[in-house]
This record gives structure tokens, sequence and C-alpha cells, in this order.
């Protein structure tokens, strides 16, 4: 199974939308930022929904201490 990185995607998008690499890292990174966010707030299930993509359910169930 191939595993993609971060880079992975920088270097796709650079290439798509003919953008520079440290450009196109900077808005990845951010976006990455904040889904990464959400999916650690305060809500216990919680849906991401990206339009043409797909949609992900989480649940998030406590860890015992």
């Amino acid at each position: 199974m191939r595993t993609y990185i971060k880079k992975d995607v920088v270097e796709r998008v650079a290439v798509l939308s003919n953008e520079r690499p440290d450009t196109v890292a900077k808005v990845v990174n951010d976006t990455f930022t904040v889904l990464r966010q959400i999916m650690a707030g305060d809500e216990s299930e919680l849906r991401i929904e990206i339009r043409d993509f797909g949609v992900r359910t989480y649940s998030i169930e406590a860890v015992p201490a």
C-alpha cells in the first residue's frame, strides 16, 4: 500500500496550480492545522464534509485513565 505524506500533497498541488512549492506548503500546512484543531475540539462527534471529496464522520471516545 502506498503511503502519501504532506510533501506529496504539496508537490502535486504545486504542479496542478502552477504555484511555487513554498507557497503551496504554507496553504497545505494551514489547512491541516485547521482540520487538526477541528478534530481536537470539544465535540464528541463531528462531521467533516469536503465537497467532491467525500464525508468522514468521527466519533471520539474517552480514553480510560
